[in-house]
């Protein structure tokens, strides 16, 4: 996974999800936001989760009082994340961007959650 990142920063993304090279993604929620959620940590309003991959921490935050964007360079992480939880019932309260986080200027202020350092470059780690 190493080799395809570092032969190509901005397209190895994409090569790691097409590959499905994605240790990053567990399948679940992360466990810090399992238990934010089950001690009603999160606040309420417009949220963003960065380099989202398949979407299953936006899914879990997204509710009637918290809209969340997720956002991901891999158009194929974007993707799934969109196939997956479009037939859920959160469904209406997220959205899912193929952008750069670095470079990507969201209109409105919104509730910033990072749950992993993978999407860094190493240069700003």
């Amino acid at each position: 996974m190493q080799g395809i990142l570092h032969s190509n920063p901005s397209g190895g993304w994409e090569k790691s999800w097409e590959e499905e090279i994605t240790p990053w993604d567990l399948g679940q929620p992360t466990p810090v936001i399992v238990h934010l959620l089950k001690t009603d940590a999160l606040p309420k309003g417009r949220a963003l989760v960065p380099g989202c991959g398949s979407g299953h921490d936006v899914v879990a935050i997204a509710c009637p009082e918290r809209f969340v964007v997720g956002l991901d360079i891999a158009d194929k992480a974007i993707k799934k994340a969109k196939e997956w939880s479009s037939t859920l019932p959160n469904a209406d309260h997220c959205t899912f961007l193929k952008e750069d986080f670095f470079n990507w200027r969201p209109k409105e202020c919104l509730i910033l959650f990072l749950t992993t350092r993978s999407f860094v470059p190493l240069n700003l780690k």
